[in-house]
């Protein structure tokens, strides 16, 4: 067991070294402020534990140098807010040659965001379609009326209005589809600047920050070639902002970002195992009953796979998130997972065409009104008819959880997940798929 353990720390090295990491600056952050005087021992000893494991890694003691390591990320942590301001001085002169390009990167964004703004606010949209769309492209929430806000955080749809994973991954599959006669490593070559430009365009926020530094991290083992882990990748994300923004552990758009992808990272690999079995026994089952079952198998195997595959994204989304809206916001949609179903598509659409639609508005403005009206305008008011809907089941607790239920329920999660691993492995491993 503890050979296991060591195994699966090495193999998720960088992981636990962010993890670590994140729970010292956490330490340090949600206290009083550390002044350098303070963090200094912490540092000093956590360069000592980083010398001792780089010896003991050299003379093959991977146990040990590892342990090592994990020690002084979290001191290194603790100390890294007091340490950030020495290293900003430092850095300062280097960061002066870099200001003129920067400003120019964030002048075309600028321009761009303003093209999009420009358009979300044609006559063709109403007051709450063009808010929402404004949101959908950019991740602009400024335009939401108190009603329209109040809306989607009650049907558990506010993520589409914030620039996500799931805008990225459309983005990224736009991209690829419009280079699809080029070959895989020029594709990826010719996404990474155009996404880091999009990350501007969307004003840095943290979950646009996490899922670019994911994707471009992926299109990099593309380009290697290496093998892409999607746990590293999100690691990697995770460090680079907290060493650039330790404060970006107080934002709670930061906190639910990552919690949603971890949870959907590590439970939708064995839920997909699980899923796809279910789906194959009940598709066959239910195509003996009909004309030409092999065929009509596939096809009820590949609308129960889109559908069963949505909700538990979707549901899976919530086990990451729950506590965390539950302790801010009170509030939690419980049917959510049944509305993304229609909702994503829907969004998925609305995004693709919008930003077509908003390149074209920066040479023909009435075009793409009419365009706007004609692709954009429908999935607006279906996505905003179900959150209508969904709103009515919200779900407010009488007391907020405290940090003991959190805790717990993540335990029982990480305990689920474990179940669910376990019931994958028996599914690969059974020929007949016996659990």
């Amino acid at each position: 067991m503890i050979k296991k353990g060591f195994r699966y720390l090495r193999y998720r090295y960088l992981a636990c070294f962010t993890a670590l990491f994140m729970i010292g600056l956490a330490v340090s952050i949600y206290r009083a402020p550390v002044s350098l005087n303070f963090a200094a021992p912490f540092l000093g000893a956590a360069f000592i534990l980083f010398a001792a494991a780089t010896f003991c890694a050299f003379s093959r003691r991977e146990a040990a140098a590892l342990c090592l390591t994990l020690c002084g990320a979290f001191l290194l942590g603790f100390g890294y807010p007091a340490l950030r301001g020495v290293l900003a001085s430092a850095l300062r002169r280097p960061a002066e040659a870099l200001r003129l390009p920067y400003l120019g990167i964030m002048r075309a964004a600028e321009a761009v965001r303003s093209k999009i703004t420009e358009f979300c606010e044609s006559p063709c949209f109403s007051a709450d379609e063009g808010a929402l769309l404004c949101g959908i492209l950019i991740g602009g929430r400024g335009g939401f009326s108190d009603l329209l806000y109040e809306t989607m955080s009650n049907s558990g749809f506010m993520h589409i209005a914030a620039v996500s994973g799931l805008h990225i991954g459309f983005l990224t599959a736009f991209i690829s589809f419009c280079l699809r006669r080029a070959e895989r490593k020029k594709r990826a070559a010719a996404a990474i600047p155009l996404l880091l430009f999009y990350m501007a365009v969307a004003a840095f926020t943290p979950s646009v920050s996490r899922a670019v530094i994911m994707c471009c991290v992926y299109l990099v083992s593309q380009i290697a070639p290496r093998t892409p882990d999607s746990v590293t990748a999100l690691s990697f994300s995770a460090l680079l902002l907290c060493l650039i923004s330790p404060d970006a552990l107080k934002s709670v758009s930061f906190l639910m970002s990552y919690s949603a992808t971890l949870a959907l990272l590590l439970f939708m690999p064995p839920a997909s195992v699980v899923l796809g079995r279910a789906n194959s026994r009940l598709s066959a089952l239910l195509s003996k009953r009909l004309p030409r079952p092999q065929f009509s198998g596939k096809i009820i195997f590949s609308v129960l796979t889109a559908l069963t595959m949505s909700a538990a994204t979707s549901l899976v989304s919530q086990i990451g998130i729950m506590p965390i809206a539950l302790y801010y916001f009170h509030r939690i949609s419980v049917m959510s997972f049944i509305g993304n179903i229609i909702v994503i598509p829907c969004t998925m659409a609305v995004f693709v065409c919008g930003l077509v639609c908003a390149a074209v508005c920066a040479v023909f403005p009435a075009a793409a009104a009419l365009l706007g009206g004609v692709f954009v305008k429908p999935f607006l008011k279906i996505i905003l008819s179900c959150a209508g809907f969904f709103s009515r089941f919200a779900y407010t607790p009488l007391h907020r959880p405290g940090p003991g239920a959190i805790v717990l329920f993540y335990i029982l999660a990480l305990l689920l997940l474990g179940c669910l691993v376990k019931a994958a492995e028996k599914l690969k491993s059974s020929p007949s798929g016996e659990l």
